[in-house]
């Protein structure tokens, strides 16, 4: 199997440099096992790469960077990319993290990727790596109670109260923690992200404190089921919101944006609009603003040609703009007038208490 260039070129150097030179290297840390470099399929990754610009790269950064939007997680950072194993990667993006920006992408879960894009999008992730890989242990069990305390002194202001993320990603999502294991967690917390605002404990915790850190996250885990979702076609056929009522009218600043609530207020007073949710399918079936229509951003141009164009369109998401924005840009080239893009979006919205629907949604009709 071929192997990417930057991948050979770092076992070649560690060769020449390490190779003749084991009685120098560190001692191994007792927590993690000897590392190594993983083979990644070329094609798979270029194939990966197509689908990444278009599906990832406008949150997570279009080389791994992370946080072009929402407090992405860098994807290329070396020490995640040395301990997140490809079924870990694979079921990330399979699933995504419900309520979070990061939807579920696996036809499945009502995404638009199979089994094998998603194994793509993998390799070129992998592709990223530059450092050895480690195998992680777990560490030693530590007790909840004794880490409640430490989390928040140390961890909380960038993570929640509970896990639930605040500047930093959440840890009290059903779907990390069934993908990641004790020793992921662990092996996070010693040695940070480098390049980011998650410093390495490994000086600062004892073993004991981070086996208690590790033990809390671990208490917040809740079951969550694997089965594939209903396949879900969203009708657009009468699309437009109060369609007998007077046309909405909105004032829009930066000229592209429109408040909660206003939209909120059009909607009490019975004006005709419509309202489109270009997060993928899975995600408006987890829940949406009542009334709307699920079109994802990457089929907005098949439904442009069937939606009218003298009523006002918003287009929202979670990420907060930035795949609303894609939606709304792609309207508007194809010759759309009045489009709008939902400020803070749906996560805005809910917190204000407006309505909001889970499951299919017959409001527009």
């Amino acid at each position: 199997m071929k192997r990417l260039t930057p991948v050979l070129s770092f076992s070649l150097l560690f060769l020449l440099l390490f190779g003749c030179q084991t009685a120098n290297r560190e001692e191994p840390d007792p927590l993690f096992s000897e590392p190594f470099v993983p083979d990644v399929d070329v094609e798979s990754a270029r194939r990966g790469a197509r689908l990444y610009a278009t599906y990832c790269g406008f949150c997570h950064g279009y080389q791994g960077e992370g946080n072009l939007s929402d407090q992405a997680n860098s994807l290329n950072n070396p020490t995640f990319l040395s301990t997140a194993s490809d079924e870990f990667i694979e079921k990330s993006i399979h699933y995504g993290r419900p309520n979070t920006s990061m939807s579920a992408w696996s036809e499945e879960q009502n995404g638009p990727l199979n089994p094998g894009e998603i194994r793509d999008i993998t390799a070129l992730i992998r592709s990223w790596q530059t450092t050895k890989s480690v195998a992680v242990k777990d560490p030693p069990p530590g007790r909840a109670s004794r880490g409640q305390a430490l989390y928040a002194k140390k961890c909380a202001s960038c993570h929640g109260k509970n896990g639930e993320g605040r500047s930093a990603l959440s840890l009290n999502n059903p779907r990390f923690l069934d993908s990641a294991s004790d020793g992921f967690l662990a092996y996070a917390i010693r040695k940070g992200r480098p390049k980011t605002k998650m410093p390495a404990f490994e000086n600062k915790f004892s073993s004991n404190q981070i086996s208690d850190l590790v033990a809390l996250l671990r208490s917040w885990a809740t079951p969550v089921q694997d089965a594939p979702v209903a396949r879900f076609t969203p009708p657009l056929e009468n699309p437009v919101l109060n369609p007998d009522g007077p046309p909405a009218h909105f004032d829009l600043f930066e000229d592209r944006f429109v408040s909660s609530d206003q939209v909120f207020e059009a909607l009490i007073a019975g004006d005709a609009l419509i309202l489109i949710d270009a997060r993928s399918t899975g995600d408006y079936l987890l829940g949406h603003i009542q009334g709307s229509l699920s079109i994802p951003f990457y089929r907005i141009d098949e439904a442009s040609k069937t939606l009218p164009k003298d009523r006002w369109i918003i287009t929202y998401c979670a990420c907060p703009h930035a795949i609303s924005g894609q939606a709304a840009d792609k309207l508007i080239q194809a010759g759309f007038k009045k489009v709008a893009v939902l400020d803070e979006g749906f996560p805005y919205w809910k917190q204000q208490g407006y309505p909001t629907l889970s499951g299919p949604d017959r409001g527009h009709r």
